[in-house]
């Protein structure tokens, strides 16, 4: 009798687990654990501090793509985050192809993410921008806590949102990354497990009338059109002006603007003192 209760107490559990809202915990990032194993079973070059990570991309891009795993699948993706949008995503297509659970389908938007964000560190991109947020927003959206090992996507967002301001403070209204800004800072999103804490808190709404719209027509702005025929300061940390990179051309032409009308100026006074 006793163990029939026990049977029916565990099922009854189970059922009620089942039946609540659909929650996932915190997604762990296996990079670390699957370049160990990685690194043992192909016999690569590594101590407590280093990992010879070129040999073993060279190890894993050289068997046929049909005999990698998942896990050598988002090795080789995360590898290559800093280095190729493309193959960063053509990895993490082949990862979800051979595991698409819940882990997987996270580590997939996640790696692209950061791959779009790192290419749109320093002058922003209007494309590189969408996708960036585009896919932080997934993230959130399958994880809702936004916390992948120790780095957090709703940070994340709210930094993609922000980015164009390095442009022209205009372009971005407080509004637009507030949300998922106060969302991190007041560590609210520790609280988050379903998508139903995420229409709690107003996510889906403020997604619809806020970002989306916001991305949609920043492309549309004149700042971003003209930003965009202008050559790229490529790499320049130095946006402490009101339009960032873009105020080095404001301030260049002032300069020039300075210097000739001195020099007018001083050939002015010249030919009055010529004529006196």
């Amino acid at each position: 009798m006793r163990a029939k209760a026990v049977l029916a107490v565990t099922l009854a559990v189970l059922i009620a687990v089942a039946t609540l809202p659909q929650a996932w915990a915190y997604v762990e990032d296996p990079f670390d654990e699957i370049e160990s194993k990685l690194v043992e079973k192909y016999n690569i070059k590594h101590d407590r501090h280093f990992v010879d990570r070129r040999a073993l991309a060279k190890v894993l891009e050289s068997k046929p793509e049909s005999e990698l795993t998942a896990e050598e699948a988002y090795w080789l993706a995360f590898w290559e985050i800093s280095k190729s949008i493309e193959k960063t995503k053509h990895y993490a297509d082949l990862m979800l192809q051979k595991d698409s659970s819940h882990q997987y389908q996270v580590l997939y938007y996640r790696v692209l993410a950061d791959a779009y964000g790192g290419a749109n560190m320093g002058y922003p991109d209007i494309e590189l921008t969408k996708k960036e947020a585009e896919y932080a927003m997934k993230v959130i959206e399958l994880n809702p806590d936004g916390q992948v090992g120790d780095y957090n996507y709703w940070s994340m967002l709210a930094s993609a949102l922000m980015r164009p301001s390095e442009i022209d403070l205009s372009l971005v209204s407080e509004k637009v990354w507030k949300f998922p800004q106060e969302i991190y800072e007041s560590g609210e999103y520790k609280y988050l497990k379903t998508q139903d804490d995420l229409k709690k808190i107003g996510y889906y709404k403020w997604k619809e009338e806020v970002a989306e719209p916001h991305l949609e027509k920043l492309g549309n702005t004149f700042t971003w059109k003209l930003a965009r025929k202008l050559p790229v300061i490529k790499d320049s940390k130095e946006y402490t002006s009101l339009f960032g990179a873009f105020g080095w051309y404001i301030m260049g032409a002032a300069a020039v603007f300075v210097a000739i009308m001195g020099y007018l100026a001083v050939r002015r006074l010249r030919s009055r003192a010529g004529t006196a």
